[in-house]
């Protein structure tokens, strides 16, 4: 690609401008040397005839027998070349002006495919490395009472990151609703603003349980029987290990069905499998953007 040098330019214009400088000089000289002459000839009264008209320069014999005239035609022609080349240079100019821009958008495009190929395999390592914890179940204890001896169970929700790194500053909610119907479809899942819980870690592949909350076995005997409904239902949040990226949250509701056993006497392996499945509910069960920011996080 031509590249245009801007002193070439000034250097022929300035070569145009002495040239034309010095034949209008030459031009003036020769005149101021003709005019005595001329005059002389008329005063005499000299005649000549129109092939003796080469010594006042007239006809087409100026170019080869004057030199202001041969310079003054040079200098012409330098014009006429010097501004060929100017546009001669106009073109390289122009077209070297759009290989640029040519150059320019195709480094722009290439660093913007650059920058979105980063993006993506900064979002696939974040994605295929980061921490997930979700629930994974609820343990149920039966213990008996120390004040009236009777059976009441200890439910714990279970919490285990499945990802490849540690889920850092762990908070976990949950609660149960007894109810007498089945869970209203307006129901809030609401964590109270004044809930202070404590921050946890939890390793990859590692698990953690929520505080205990207790139920006594008459009141699971109501569930066995369908008298009552029983819902469990918590949310985590948590940071992963990499900067700059969001807080993470997982919801989690399931339901007590199908209990199996006596709820009012304590578990043995042998004489009181006692068992309650808890099914998942088609409502607040989420991660991440599918649930939205929880409340107080």
């Amino acid at each position: 690609m031509s590249r245009f040098r801007s002193y070439e330019l000034v250097l022929g214009c300035l070569i145009t401008v002495a040239v034309f400088a010095i034949g209008q000089t030459l031009l003036q000289q020769q005149s101021s040397q003709q005019r005595p002459q001329a005059e002389q000839q008329r005063v005499s009264g000299q005649t000549q005839n129109s092939n003796s008209q080469d010594s006042l320069l007239t006809g087409s014999t100026w170019l080869t027998k004057d030199a202001s005239g041969f310079f003054a035609f040079g200098q012409v022609m330098v014009g006429l070349g010097q501004a060929l080349l100017f546009f001669v240079q106009l073109r390289f100019m122009r077209k070297g002006m759009e290989d640029a821009t040519n150059a320019a958008n195709a480094a722009r495009e290439g660093a913007t495919a650059a920058r979105d190929s980063a993006d993506v395999s900064k979002l696939a390592l974040i994605a295929g490395e980061r921490a997930y914890v979700h629930y994974s179940g609820c343990r149920f204890i039966s213990h008996r009472s120390r004040v009236d001896g009777s059976v009441f169970w200890r439910l714990r929700p279970v919490w285990i990151n499945a990802g490849k790194t540690p889920a850092r500053r762990v908070k976990v909610y949950w609660r149960y609703e007894l109810l007498d119907g089945a869970l209203p479809d307006d129901y809030p899942f609401v964590v109270p603003e004044d809930t202070s819980a404590p921050e946890a870690m939890i390793a990859a592949g590692g698990r953690i349980e929520s505080a205990g909350s207790d139920i006594d076995g008459q009141t699971l005997s109501s569930v066995s029987e369908g008298r009552k409904h029983l819902y469990v239902w918590g949310v985590a949040t948590y940071r992963d290990v990499f900067p700059d990226t969001p807080l993470r949250v997982t919801k989690f509701c399931v339901f007590a069905h199908n209990l199996t056993g006596d709820p009012t006497i304590e578990w043995n392996e042998s004489t009181n499998p006692f068992d309650m499945p808890l099914g998942t509910l088609n409502r607040n069960n989420c991660m991440d953007d599918d649930c939205g920011m929880p409340q107080n996080s």
